[in-house]
């Protein structure tokens, strides 16, 4: 910034959507790095589990970011459970 100096007013709003994503990151790992101190190390790794589970289910079934619709049935519904309950009793026994 000091060679070049401060970007132009509105840049932030210009730049392309896909950078998003290293904002997205950036707060990911921001908030792992506070809050695993906190409630501890296993319980941040169990939510970040149990929320890519959870979101893996909802973009099969809304076909979401370009994914193929997958909808949930009984069987895959009752899979991510089971998925849900092994990162539970993983954590519990850890």
């Amino acid at each position: 910034m000091l060679a070049l100096g401060l970007p132009a007013h509105g840049w932030f709003l210009a730049a392309p959507l896909h950078y998003a994503g290293g904002l997205i990151v950036a707060f990911y790992v921001l908030s792992i790095t506070w809050t695993a101190p906190r409630i501890g190390v296993a319980n941040a790794v169990f939510f970040v589990l149990l929320g890519q589970i959870v979101a893996a289910g909802l973009i099969d079934q809304f076909g979401l970011f370009g994914a193929l619709k997958s909808p949930l049935t009984s069987a895959r519904i009752i899979g991510i459970i089971f998925m849900l309950i092994g990162v539970f009793l993983a954590r519990r026994i850890a």
